[in-house]
């Protein structure tokens, strides 16, 4: 049970920031739509836009396969995690970021990103589908009689 909360947990914070990341977009393409003029400005910002297309959709993809408990759950988890860690990481290319004058400015991302990662680490459960007779004799369990 503490399991399946902590998952539910991680596919919440990917659910919320996912829709986070596309309000970035949003916002990104209103304000360049504005400042259109500004060369410089504009590659930035559609890099910067593009970024955040991508991490919400991936961030996406994890809370939709760890809402629905997909085998592959852990995986996009995993992907969503290291998109944390790489937001952080990005603050050292001065060439996709401008300098913001602080050391950890995406601390916050890069704990999320430790943290996802635990989970999905920790995430021990075997996926594997079940056989058609598995499948079967679960049903006629429920199926049956209680005597």
């Amino acid at each position: 049970m503490k399991d399946i909360d902590i998952r539910k947990g991680l596919g919440l914070l990917f659910a919320v920031t996912s829709l986070m990341y596309l309000s970035y977009f949003f916002r990104i393409l209103l304000n360049v739509s504005r400042r259109h003029y500004e060369i410089p400005f504009l590659r930035e910002r559609l890099i910067a836009a593009s970024i955040s297309v991508f991490v919400a959709a991936i961030t996406g993809l994890a809370c939709w396969n760890i809402w629905k408990e997909n085998h592959s759950g852990r995986r996009w988890a995993t992907a969503g995690s290291l998109m944390y860690i790489l937001i952080f990481a990005g603050q050292f290319f001065q060439s996709i970021f401008p300098s913001r004058g602080r050391f950890f400015y995406h601390a916050d991302a890069l704990l999320i990103g430790i943290g996802g990662l635990v989970v999905a680490f920790y995430w021990h459960k075997p996926w594997r589908h079940k056989t058609f007779f598995e499948w079967l004799y679960e049903r006629d369990q429920i199926r049956a009689p209680k005597v």
